[in-house]
C-alpha cells in the first residue's frame, strides 16, 4: 500500500511541475498553408457542392 502511495505520489508530483518549451522562433510555414475547396472530393448525398 506504501509503494502505491508513493507512485501516485510521485505521478502527482510529475503533473505539477511545468515543462521546459523551446524557443520561440516563428516557423516559416506558420500562415502559408491554404485550403483549396474547389480540389476537395465530393461527397454524394451532402449539400456542400450544388
Amino acid at each position: 500500500m506504501k509503494a502505491l502511495f508513493a507512485i501516485l505520489l510521485i505521478a502527482g508530483a510529475i503533473q505539477s511541475v511545468p515543462a521546459l518549451a523551446r524557443s520561440s522562433t516563428t516557423s516559416p510555414l506558420v500562415g502559408s498553408w491554404t485550403v483549396d475547396v474547389s480540389r476537395l472530393p465530393y461527397i454524394s448525398g451532402t449539400t456542400a457542392y450544388p
